[in-house]
């Protein structure tokens, strides 16, 4: 059995995700020179991008195979964390069971990739930044994900 037919196979299934999703950001730009200031490349932005990541990529993995899929993760209370929502929304996807918590900023990983050759043949990752925090989230807020994770298994 081919894996299309495998996966055509699988139906409509319905999966609950559980962990960070984050915001993936990609600054894509031409590098032609280096910098005076230091020996590094200095890139001219050509174009962003925003897409899920961490779990989020999972998830728009499952819905790509046509599952009906539940995120379970905590965002931020901030901008990241909104864009976040809407591109879930933007895919059908219900975040009901995705909280948020005010003084947690929502995890963004930005790749700069430049274009190292003429006529953009070749791309190099230049640098990534990650933007989060490192601490647990907050008890209460890990009770409400416990619950929603019960709920979904049910």
């Amino acid at each position: 059995m081919e894996l299309s037919e495998m996966v055509r196979s699988l139906g409509k299934k319905r999966v609950a995700v559980v962990g960070e999703i984050m915001l993936d950001r990609y600054l894509w730009g031409s590098v032609e020179r280096i910098s005076p200031e230091a020996p590094i490349p200095v890139m001219r932005l050509d174009e962003t991008e925003e897409r899920l990541g961490g779990a989020g990529c999972v998830v728009n993995n499952l819905l790509t195979f046509g599952a009906e899929v539940m995120p379970v993760s905590v965002l931020g209370a901030d901008s990241q964390g909104e864009k976040l929502l809407a591109i879930l929304r933007e895919k059908g996807v219900s975040v009901e069971s995705i909280l948020t918590e005010e003084d947690r900023p929502t995890i963004v990983k930005t790749r700069m990739i430049g274009y190292v050759q003429s006529a953009h043949r070749a791309t190099q990752h230049i640098l990534r930044l990650d933007e989060e925090r490192r601490e647990r989230i907050k008890e209460e807020t890990e009770r409400h994900l416990c619950k929603f994770v019960e709920d979904a298994i049910r």
